[in-house]
């Protein structure tokens, strides 16, 4: 089992929404971590955030360099100034921040930079004994109000991963390329649109219409040997 929770799987096992699971949980002190398991502060996200616009200031900068003098002025009033102005605000946020930490964190009013924050919440990182020990029920919480045991969290959160990959698409695409992958061994001839409609293939989806006929099509394409069988060859001159 790894040590790690996706912050999306904890949300949705507590049944909460995005939001509520930065307010809920994060600002409990759950500490975060990137990809390759290190801690951040709510600083580098900001900053994350103000790279983001810096790179779309350069992209509109570059398109006013090469135009003439009064559509260079256009992008200047309406994109690199408005853009800079933003950018010197979060930086004046980003300053205030000055080592705070996530213990007691609020979402700034900025909604942008508030959506910012969640979505790279919801795609952090979580050791799962830190999940135990912050999200455990406290004796003095209210008496009558249910308490979910964060073992529970942990298995929910599990059992929410496995239902995701369990969901009836992605087993009917799984069934679909092993069979066409089978069926293109024996006949490498068969087009990819007469694979998409075969029976065989299509018995895979369990009685499923897909009603865009390109769905099977995008699952199976790749796994053509001939991609464009039957085209004529160029007559040589």
């Amino acid at each position: 089992m790894s040590a790690w929770i996706l912050g999306s799987e904890i949300a949705a096992s507590l049944v909460l929404l995005d939001f509520e699971f930065a307010r809920e949980c994060v600002s409990k002190g759950l500490q975060p971590h990137n990809g390759q398991g290190q801690p951040y502060m709510p600083a580098a996200v900001v900053n994350q955030f103000i790279q983001g616009l810096e790179q779309e200031l350069a992209q509109h900068e570059d398109t006013a360099s090469n135009l003439s003098w009064g559509d260079r002025d256009e992008i200047i009033a309406n994109h690199v100034g408005p853009l800079n102005k933003r950018i010197h605000g979060y930086r004046l946020y980003l300053e205030s921040l000055n080592g705070t930490g996530w213990n007691g964190f609020v979402l700034p009013q900025d909604q942008n930079l508030a959506r910012h924050f969640i979505q790279t919440l919801l795609n952090s990182y979580y050791s799962r004994d830190e999940v135990k020990r912050r999200l455990s029920p406290q004796p003095e919480s209210v008496p009558h109000q249910e308490q979910v045991h964060p073992a529970q969290i942990v298995a929910q959160a599990e059992i929410s991963a496995k239902q995701q990959k369990d969901r009836p698409e992605r087993r009917h695409m799984k069934a679909c390329r092993e069979i066409a992958e089978r069926l293109w061994r024996d006949n490498p001839e068969i087009t990819i649109s007469d694979m998409s409609i075969s029976d065989e293939v299509n018995k895979a989806c369990e009685g499923k219409y897909y009603k865009d006929e390109k769905t099977i099509r995008n699952w199976i394409k790749n796994l053509c040997p001939n991609p464009k069988p039957g085209r004529p060859k160029k007559k040589s001159s």
